[in-house]
Order: structure tokens, then C-alpha cells, then sequence
């Protein structure tokens, strides 16, 4: 059997952003996860957690790494009549064939992303993956304040496209200088390209505390605070992992994930890079491009005692920071 859902975004409108899902009755609430952070267009940068209620449920479904940190994961709070399900280890069938008919789904709990899921349909049809089958809207851009910061943003665009803040807008979201947020935009294929994909995406995906493989080589939370572009490479260039912001810096280039890091580089630059992989070293300078300057740092990361590639973090010198930037 498999499940059909609308799963609803909510506190977003003109346009609302929705999407209507098929997925097997098998599949864990982890891999649930993944399904909502492709079909939404979500960078998974953050943590997330299902319930009842987005606070405060008597009823949660949670990953390990949210219940380690937050030191309450898995119990059967009697006292509070809470009851915290893992992810990993807890299928669909578990709470949807037994009667649950609708949860919520919170991403970042900064910017506290609801999305409300509503099972529709039990289908008797055997599904071999997820299907995405109708979907409206573009997901906001993440880290930009939660549905208020959106409205803002979209706001800023719509009446003062021409200001100082439409132009940093435009930069953190990696739009050209006239190019505006084109809010119905949903490519439906290419969800479903990557929901064939599932399985392979979920092993491969750099989780939330995945890049803590790197921590030796930079604080995760300090880069997220500065706003640093965060970009990691092997030994030849391969993108192995690039954070939310250098995502949005270099997103009209695509998915880079796998692509060549020294392609974006000079020459020079690269003789550089190359230099500092043989050397074990670190080299930091300074770039200017449309106005905008920028520090870049680049150290090499180990494996195994070995340099296994480089780390490149690059962050905007400190001007006049526009206010609907979360500090």
C-alpha cells in the first residue's frame, strides 16, 4: 500500500506552497524527512522534528541527533504523558495505519518553518518510490527570518527593487542584479527525478551533523552566524560539501555537489590552492566584484594524518547590515 498526503506550508501565502505526495507505507519518518526537504527544495542545513502540534506535543517523532542535543530522545515521559518516537526506526504504517490522519513537520527551529501534513488517500496500488503528483509555490529562500522575514523580503523586492536591501537580497539569494523572485516556480520533474533517487540521496546527503567531519577546520555555527559561504573539496577539486550560503552564492550555476572547485579559480589560483595542499598550509585574501568586497580563507583538512583537501570559507566585509538579516 502507500499513502497519498498534502503537505502544506503554512503561514505563506500569494501563492500558498503546497505539495500532493504518493509514498510507501514502508518508509521510515526519516526517509519522510528527505522526501519533504527534496520535494519542498529545503537545503536540510537544520534541525526538524514531526508531531502533533509544531510545540509542545504530547506525541513526537524526532531524529537522533535532535534528541542527543536536546538530551530527551527516545523516552515514554509518563509524568508528561509524552511520548518521543525515533525516526530512524518508526515507518509510516506505524502512526498513519493507526489512526493518525494528520501531523506537522517543523524545519529550523529558528526560522520555525511549519508545514502541516494531511494523509488524503490509503492506496492499494504498489508504489516502488515516492511520487510528487501536484504541487503550487516556491519555497522561501532558508535563513531569511521564517514567514515574516519572507513577507519582508518580498516586500522590499515588490516596492523598492532598486534599494541598497533588494540588491542584498538579490546577492544572498545568488540572483542577477534585475532578477526578481519568480514565487510559482516548481519544477515537478525534477522533484521527481530525485524522489526515484531516494535511497541514494539519503546516503550521500551531508546531514546536519555531517559536516562536523570538518569541525577541526572551522566552527559550523560560527560560519552560519557570520554568513559564510562554507565550501569543501578532495584533493582534486571535488565539491564534497558547501553549506547553505555558498549554495545560495553560486546557485545559479546549479547543484555543484561533485563539481570542480579549481574551475571557479584562476590560474594563479589554483597554482595556489595546489601549493597549499603539497605545503599542509592556509592562505587568506581579499576580492572585490560589483562592489561587494570579500575575505576569502582557504586551510587544507586531514584524513587519516593525510591532507585529504581543502576548506575555503569566504565572508562579505562588514558594511551597513540590512535589518531583515537574522544576527
Amino acid at each position: 500500500m502507500a499513502y497519498q498526503f498534502k503537505i502544506k506550508l503554512l503561514n505563506v501565502k500569494k501563492p500558498p506552497v503546497w505539495r500532493r505526495l504518493i509514498i510507501p507505507e514502508n518508509y521510515t519518518f526519516e526517509e519522510f524527512h528527505h522526501i519533504i526537504q527534496i520535494s519542498f527544495g529545503w537545503q536540510n542545513e537544520h534541525l526538524h522534528k514531526f508531531g502533533k502540534e509544531p510545540y509542545g506535543s504530547d506525541f513526537e517523532i524526532v531524529s537522533k541527533v535532535a534528541g542527543e542535543e536536546n538530551n530527551f530522545f527516545p523516552h515514554d515521559d509518563r509524568y508528561f504523558n509524552k511520548q518521543t518516537l525515533d525516526e530512524c526506526e518508526t515507518k509510516l504504517s506505524d502512526v498513519f495505519g493507526k489512526g493518525f490522519s494528520n501531523l506537522k513537520y517543523v524545519y529550523d527551529f529558528g526560522d520555525d518553518w511549519v508545514h502541516d501534513i494531511v494523509l488524503e488517500d490509503i492506496l492499494t496500488i504498489i508504489y516502488p518510490y515516492p511520487v510528487c503528483t501536484a504541487a503550487k509555490g516556491c519555497t522561501p529562500p532558508e535563513d531569511c527570518g521564517g514567514p515574516m522575514g519572507y513577507e519582508m523580503m518580498k516586500n522590499i523586492l515588490n516596492e523598492a527593487p532598486d534599494s541598497k536591501e533588494a540588491e542584498q537580497i538579490r546577492l544572498e539569494m545568488g540572483l542577477d542584479d534585475d532578477e526578481d523572485i519568480d514565487l510559482s516556480k516548481v519544477d515537478i520533474d525534477e522533484i521527481n527525478m530525485e524522489l526515484k533517487d531516494i535511497k541514494m540521496y539519503i546516503d550521500q546527503d551531508f546531514d546536519v551533523d555531517d559536516s562536523n567531519m570538518f569541525e577541526p577546520f572551522y566552527d559550523d555555527e560560527w560560519a552560519e552566524q557570520m554568513h559564510c559561504a562554507v565550501t569543501v573539496c578532495d584533493t582534486e577539486g571535488k565539491i564534497l560539501y558547501m553549506n547553505e550560503k555558498s549554495r545560495a552564492t553560486f546557485a545559479k550555476h546549479g547543484n555543484l555537489i561533485g563539481q570542480n572547485l579549481f574551475k571557479c579559480h584562476s590560474p594563479e589560483s589554483q597554482a595556489k590552492i595546489r601549493q597549499l595542499m603539497d605545503t599542509d598550509g592556509t592562505n587568506s585574501y581579499t576580492i572585490e566584484k560589483n562592489g561587494v568586497k570579500k575575505m576569502i580563507y582557504q586551510t587544507t583538512w586531514k584524513c587519516d594524518g593525510k591532507v585529504a583537501g581543502l576548506v575555503e570559507i569566504s565572508m562579505e566585509i562588514p558594511g551597513e547590515m540590512p535589518h531583515y538579516i537574522r544576527s
